[in-house]
């Protein structure tokens, strides 16, 4: 069975979900640092990451894309180098580490695609975990919102991660999409896709 989880950066560190084997359980905890996530992460066959992760300053989108995808940027420098630093100490990785955005994991969740919304508005906070309510035991919702102070992980990274995780599975079962639809690489041969 795969084992999947979500990695969000968060005020303390960095937010992990994991759910193993598929479908359930769920698990969280927050790390100080990327590699300390990863170190936890081991075996685990799709990892999905809230950062970009090419190399390249920039991706390649269709000028036509869901506009909130080219602010994916937000991430503090100092949280995409600690990823990319972990990327550049373990090459196996881009076999398990997958670009996902929360916000194209919610509009897909709510049926939406890619390019059918246009403001780049972020969903309501009761309106993401009515999502999320319909795919997931409201009981794990609550446990994983009450876990943490605000200080350690906020609500919207604990949301983000399980939406986040909601793509992981896609992405193990072959249904995920991705942006750009035609594989773009950076100098290294990294495939540049975010997926949904």
């Amino acid at each position: 069975m795969s084992r999947i989880a979500a990695v969000v950066g968060s005020k303390a560190g960095w937010f992990v979900l994991r759910e193993t084997p598929l479908p359930g359980p769920w698990s969280w905890f927050v790390a100080e640092s990327f590699e300390a996530a990863m170190r936890r992460l081991e075996r685990y066959e799709v990892v999905t990451v809230d950062a970009p992760l090419s190399l390249a300053e920039h991706h390649e989108l269709p000028d036509d894309g869901e506009p909130g995808i080219r602010d994916r940027y937000r991430r503090p420098a100092e949280k995409i180098r600690e990823v990319h630093d972990f990327m550049k100490a373990n090459p196996g990785s881009a076999h398990f580490l997958y670009e996902v955005h929360p916000h194209l994991s919610f509009l897909e969740l709510q049926g939406g695609t890619a390019g059918d919304r246009r403001d780049g508005r972020r969903p309501r906070f009761r309106d993401q975990l009515s999502y999320l309510c319909d795919i997931y035991p409201s009981e794990a919702l609550y446990q994983a919102l009450t876990a943490f102070r605000h200080a350690e992980a906020s609500r919207h990274d604990i949301l983000d991660a399980f939406a986040m995780l909601w793509s992981a599975k896609r992405i193990a079962t072959s249904r995920a999409e991705r942006l750009p639809s035609i594989p773009v690489y950076d100098a290294r041969g990294f495939d540049m896709a975010v997926w949904y």
